[in-house]
């Protein structure tokens, strides 16, 4: 930023670095997830909607954005992904429940197609269906089944393959349509 022989003033910038052994992202994290992380972990991640990578926290901002009810956090990239800056990624941030770190994994063929945000047909006591939105988190087994982190619980029925455009109340007419139930993956 400066040549030799330049004057220069107090606070003036002289030179530009930067760590390039990482790329970084950086996130605003709600503030009710940034406990469950801690600096060197590693999470998963997509960069723009295509690559698979994992992610390491290096650094938690100390204070929250007190509108927003985020923080900010910083996670490093591998050098071998390509980047660029301005690029959308996605990180998967762990959210403890009640009972553990359970994962609720549906089919991918169970969410509601037509719909901009991904939800699904849950299968009530009373024989009917409840539209209920979800938040996904990771794919599984290669992209058939995702992991559900908000809007299901465990062991809730949901109707596998609904027809575009239903809304809840629907019934498949067949006889015994054999609800999908939401299941929680056991560790082998």
């Amino acid at each position: 930023m400066v040549e030799v022989g330049d004057t220069v003033q107090p606070g003036q910038p002289l030179v530009k670095y930067g760590y390039v052994k990482y790329k970084r992202l950086q996130a605003d994290v709600p503030s009710g997830l940034v406990g469950n992380l801690s600096k060197d972990m590693l999470l998963p991640a997509r960069i723009d909607g295509s690559t698979d990578t994992s992610v390491r926290v290096s650094e938690i901002y100390p204070i929250a954005d007190p509108s927003r009810h985020t923080v900010t956090v910083k996670f490093d990239i591998p050098m071998e992904i390509t980047t660029a800056p301005g690029m959308y990624a996605e990180i998967y941030v762990p959210e403890n429940k009640k009972g553990g770190s359970q994962v609720t994994v549906i089919p991918r063929s169970a969410l509601m197609k037509g719909s901009s945000l991904p939800g699904v047909l849950v299968v009530k006591d009373d024989n009917t269906s409840e539209l209920r939105m979800v938040r996904l988190g990771a794919e599984q087994n290669g992209g058939s089944k995702v992991a559900v982190i908000s809007g299901l619980n465990s062991g809730e029925k949901i109707i596998n393959n609904p027809p575009a455009g239903v809304t809840s109340g629907w019934m498949p007419t067949t006889v015994n349509p054999a609800p999908a139930p939401a299941r929680t993956p056991t560790a082998k």
